[in-house]
């Protein structure tokens, strides 16, 4: 068997593994705890979640935001690294 080909056939046999080492973001198991345990904080959610669908609601006939395009919901979280220091340094 030649190098090239040899390569290729390690490449394919350790790729799902190199694939599968990306940590996932421990949110969703943090937001579900949360939404289980914590009162408070699923009512701040709710509450969010009631004055975007309201928002929505009222001014989904707004002639400036009508546009041919999809509407699509892309779910994003923000990560903020804190190094311990005063907030705004």
């Amino acid at each position: 068997m030649n190098l090239p080909i040899r390569l290729l056939l390690l490449a394919g046999i350790f790729l799902p593994f190199c694939l599968s080492a990306q940590p996932i973001c421990g949110f969703d198991k943090i937001h579900q705890e949360q939404m289980r345990t914590n009162p408070a904080y699923r009512k701040a959610i709710e509450s969010t979640d009631a004055s975007i669908q309201k928002y929505i609601e009222q001014h989904q006939n707004d002639p400036q935001l009508k546009t041919a395009a999809a509407l699509y919901t892309i779910p994003v979280v923000v990560h903020v690294v804190h190094t311990g220091g005063a907030v705004g340094t």
